[in-house]
């Protein structure tokens, strides 16, 4: 069974060590070992990366421009941490839309997991 990961969570890295992209891994891990074709759709992975793949970095453009002045703004209003957060997580969801969108049409799957 060809199944997609997707997890569009900018704190949950492919190679990341802290228990969230632990559970990730070792969750693909499981469903690989058991013969199934794994997809993990994520900011950090190129579109549709068989899992297991090295990541690919955090991927270019992967959020609109002007983020980082944003970023810079809410930061001298005080506004840093789990409000820019959760802003960036609202400007990636356009981008995480068309990775959907590409990935669905590039590999087909038959099904699809979402965390978070």
């Amino acid at each position: 069974m060809r199944i997609l990961y997707a997890c569009d969570d900018f704190g949950i890295k492919p190679g990341g060590v802290k228990g969230a992209s632990i559970h990730v891994r070792s969750i693909l891990r499981a469903l690989a070992g058991l013969g199934h074709e794994m997809h993990w759709l994520s900011p950090y992975m190129n579109v549709g990366a068989t899992f297991p793949a090295a990541p690919a970095g955090p991927r270019e453009n992967v959020l609109p421009p002007g983020v980082n002045a944003l970023r810079a703004r809410l930061r001298n209003h005080g506004l840093d941490g789990d409000v820019s957060g959760e802003i960036r997580s609202l400007l990636f969801n356009d981008t995480a839309i068309e990775m959907a969108g590409e990935a669905l049409a590039t590999c087909p799957p038959d099904a699809v997991v979402e965390r978070l």
